[in-house]
């Protein structure tokens, strides 16, 4: 879920760009870039090297670098199985782990932006994007980040497929020629629209194309639903009503902060897909009242959903200020979203009778870093179980204040029985306590902890 809601952020930040581009009668230019062979590409000893820069040392670098070396493969073909090969680099695909090396490995793919050039990354998706009134300005500075990605990636031995590459020009203003910007020596391909994480990106009818996008991966899946509601001994009306909110309604809500931004007749369109699914989960006539309809499956019509949705996730990074990547606070506390999204917050306030001072925020240590991130793994005297308790008490509280008075402190621990692995952690706001495969170790445990 956290995964998703990263997600969420990053389209709003493009969408919020476009949108503030056309807003001030700007050229915005967007480049997507396809890294070859993402994980495959990763060489261990590269990665290691940039964990320790970023001063991941100790044991959990040495873990790493054993849970990344010596692994092999063998490929099965009917019943033969091939020579074992050595895997010198790669990350391994499924594992939990594998994602967050990989951001490590590209966290300094940033300094190769020129001024005025932002970039989005998520996974192996890169989305290099600049606004401005000139376009041989944009063309200048997207043609010089372009070199410094192509020296960035000969020296870290990744591969960007140009041919699977695009640019688009994403503004209201009409161009008179397409500038020529390369890669590699290679003219990147001029598109009139460009998908990233899943949205259609377009310079005409963006949220037509959008919305045309979700309601064909939403009928595909009412297509299987049908299938599953019509059969005599298939699954209870409640189990399919679960299906239909999990699988198909849940395209629209997880880009609720984007679809609230259509149009009155685009939302309606987004109703129609909505009482489609759950008359085909509730079984009932085509005649039935929609009013009849939400009342049986117990929602509430979608257009109403996702700004309440909308609403509600722009109030959680008032919340997560200033961790929140939606928020500047170079000059002062701003959320960075469109006039419409502003307008339905202020009218939210204005119905609960409060302000946004009233949110109640994560809190921010005065002396420490937030953006600091120390992970201490060696014992304390106050880990023996041994020791009574009430000398526990009393030495736990000892090592807090003498080794850690300004720290924000969150305290995580994996163990494993016979039958059971389990995971948990504890902070000043927050605790949890998971069992996971019996078949991970404590080392995975713990790791998966902190994770």
């Amino acid at each position: 879920m956290g995964s998703f809601r990263l997600e969420i952020i990053i389209r709003i930040q493009i969408f919020t760009a476009i949108s503030e581009a056309r807003k001030n009668k700007k050229f915005f230019v967007g480049v997507s870039l396809d890294i070859k062979s993402a994980y495959d590409s990763v060489h261990i000893d590269e990665l290691i090297y940039k964990c320790l820069q970023l001063g991941i040392t100790g044991k959990v670098a040495k873990w790493m670098h054993h849970f990344l070396q010596e692994r092999s493969f063998q490929i099965r073909w009917r019943n033969t199985l091939s020579d074992t090969n050595i895997l010198f680099k790669s990350l391994p695909q499924g594992s939990v782990l594998s994602p967050i090396l990989f951001v490590i490995f590209l966290n300094d793919f940033y300094e190769t932006l020129d001024e005025n050039v932002e970039c989005s990354i998520f996974a192996d998706d890169i989305f290099v994007y600049c606004s401005h009134h000139s376009m041989t300005y944009i063309q200048t500075k997207i043609q010089n980040t372009m070199e410094n990605i192509y020296k960035w990636c000969s020296y870290w031995k990744l591969a960007i497929c140009p041919d699977k590459s695009a640019i688009i020009d994403l503004s209201n203003k009409n161009l008179t020629s397409l500038p020529r910007i390369t890669y590699a020596g290679i003219p990147l391909t001029w598109s009139e629209s460009i998908k990233y994480l899943g949205i259609q990106f377009a310079k005409n009818n963006q949220n037509g194309r959008i919305l045309r996008n979700l309601r064909s991966k939403a009928l595909k899946k009412i297509n299987g639903l049908k299938i599953l509601g019509y059969k005599r001994n298939g699954p209870r009306t409640k189990h399919l009503i679960t299906i239909a909110n999990n699988s198909i309604l849940s395209l629209f809500y997880y880009s609720c902060p984007i679809i609230n931004k259509f149009s009155e007749t685009h939302l309606k369109a987004c109703n129609v897909i909505q009482t489609t699914t759950l008359r085909i989960a509730l079984g009932v006539p085509i005649w039935t009242p929609n009013i009849v309809l939400l009342k049986l499956a117990g929602q509430e019509i979608m257009s109403v959903k996702i700004r309440r949705l909308a609403v509600q996730f722009f109030i959680k990074q008032i919340a997560t200020h200033p961790f929140s990547a939606l928020i500047h606070t170079n000059d002062e506390f701003k959320l960075q979203i469109v006039e419409k999204d502003a307008g339905y917050l202020r009218v939210a306030f204005q119905n609960l009778n409060c302000i946004p001072d009233h949110v109640i925020t994560l809190p921010v240590l005065p002396h420490s870093n937030p953006n600091l991130c120390e992970i201490f793994l060696k014992e304390f005297l106050f880990q023996s179980k041994e020791t009574p308790v009430s000398i526990i008490v009393t030495s736990f509280t000892e090592c807090i204040q003498n080794l850690f008075p300004n720290h924000y402190i969150i305290a995580t621990d994996g163990s494993k029985s016979h039958c059971y692995t389990s995971i948990d952690g504890l902070s000043k706001i927050q605790q949890f306590s998971y069992r996971i495969h019996s078949l991970n170790s404590v080392f995975t445990a713990e790791v998966l902890a902190i994770c």
